[in-house]
């Protein structure tokens, strides 16, 4: 009778066990609704796609999930997922839940729950709950266009933070050589902050160009991704062969 309790009481510590393991290898996230089409990357490589009135899969955690055209809706379970919406980068991670959609080529992105972390470029943009933003990354420039639908939109490029109220826009671009930020006003009204500490306001059709942190790799774009391309030193031409009986043959 005792090795019968003993059995059991090993064999139900088996069991929690067994859920205990699967419930991590098999941590997913939800697609709650897409309207047209998506590309699922899972952390295996497989690639899956996903087109309007498909059955819609579970995702695994550490899958990316691009957003091809349309709306999605998607909540994560646990561990996490990445969201790509045209040239940003939404992080969404257990308890999340997140509207994403591609607009032409801006990204626009609803908190339905908790609080997502955005990175467009050189720029991570904090969605808090039930906030609504727009982004858009002009690589040929390297300007990011972040734009407040609903709550005060926060950025962080290099440690430089803004604060972007609704209906307001700033533009955000960082000088790969100085390591500065320039912030613009595009319309409403904005709040900066730098490194140290430092407040400001600029109202539309205003800018402030800002050190940054001097730590920390970063992107170039345009002209400055070009000056890089320069600085690669090119192969010396090789002598031209001159032909025998040439006058000009030493």
């Amino acid at each position: 009778m005792f090795y019968g309790k003993k059995a059991g009481m090993v064999l139900m510590c088996m069991v929690v066990l067994l859920c205990f393991f699967q419930s991590n290898v098999m941590a997913q996230s939800v697609i709650v609704y897409r309207s047209r089409s998506v590309k699922i990357t899972k952390p295996d490589g497989t690639i899956i796609s996903v087109e309007k009135g498909d059955p819609l899969p579970r995702i695994p955690s550490g899958s990316i999930i691009e957003v091809l055209e349309g709306a999605l809706d998607i909540t994560c379970l646990d561990g996490f997922v990445q969201v790509v919406v045209a040239d940003s980068v939404a992080t969404v991670e257990k308890g999340d839940r997140i509207i994403a959609s591609l607009d032409r080529d801006n990204a626009r992105f609803k908190v339905v729950n908790g609080q997502v972390d955005v990175v467009t470029g050189n720029t991570t943009t904090t969605i808090k709950l039930m906030q609504v933003a727009m982004l858009r990354l002009d690589k040929r420039a390297g300007n990011v266009e972040v734009k407040s639908l609903k709550g005060t939109i926060e950025t962080m490029t290099i440690g430089v933070i803004a604060l972007i109220p609704k209906n307001a826009m700033a533009q955000i671009s960082v000088a790969s050589k100085t390591r500065e930020v320039n912030v613009e006003c595009l319309s409403g009204e904005i709040e900066v902050v730098s490194t140290n500490g430092e407040k400001m306001t600029l109202a539309k059709g205003k800018s402030v160009n800002i050190s940054g942190f001097i730590l920390g790799k970063i992107q170039t774009f345009g002209e400055d991704e070009a000056d890089e391309l320069d600085d690669i030193p090119e192969d010396e031409p090789t002598e031209p062969e001159v032909p025998e009986g040439s006058p000009h043959r030493p």
